[in-house]
């Protein structure tokens, strides 16, 4: 009776790390599809703003008065802005591929456990656990995104003081 009670929890630990694997793998196969995805269309984007940009910058070239060196300060921080998107989106996934495993250890654990008691420890140490990484992935994301922002309006404030010192000029003389 032992033998075939033993056996029972056997395949029934067996069956269920095989359905957590299986789920592992569905998931991490759609994070990779929609990573691709989103990377494809984020290139295709970024390829006709590139063009529509070039054209724009083509066509004030040849009207008197525009400054060219204003749109590639523009252009230069629109490639600034879209590399920190970049930065953030790998972040992002990051956190997400390490809330994944996170989880599926987990499910693992729970499935090892005697008591209730012990399956409340592991749930509650899981719970801090994710409150941590969370805290800790936003506080990198925000500083990615104050580290994107200053380094995208750089080169048009540079820009900017330029263009005053150069109208000033005259103006002083």
């Amino acid at each position: 009776m032992a033998t075939a009670k033993k056996n029972s929890t056997e395949t029934v630990t067996g069956n269920f790390e095989e359905i957590v694997e299986a789920g592992k793998e569905t998931i991490e196969s759609a994070i990779k599809a929609g990573t691709e995805a989103a990377s494809g269309q984020y290139q295709k984007a970024f390829a006709v703003s590139q063009e529509s940009l070039d054209a724009t910058v083509r066509a004030y070239s040849d009207i008197a008065g525009v400054n060219k060196e204003q749109l590639e300060a523009v252009v230069a921080a629109g490639k600034l802005a879209a590399e920190g998107g970049e930065k953030v989106n790998a972040e992002i996934l990051s956190m997400t591929r390490t809330a994944v495993d996170d989880y599926f250890t987990l499910a693992r654990s729970l499935v090892g456990v005697k008591t209730v008691k012990e399956a409340f420890e592991l749930q509650s140490a899981f719970a801090k656990n994710v409150y941590e990484s969370y805290v800790q992935g936003a506080t990198r994301i925000s500083s990615l995104g104050v580290e994107v922002a200053q380094a995208a309006v750089e080169p048009m404030g540079k820009q900017f003081t330029a263009s005053v010192e150069k109208f000033m000029k005259p103006m002083s003389a």
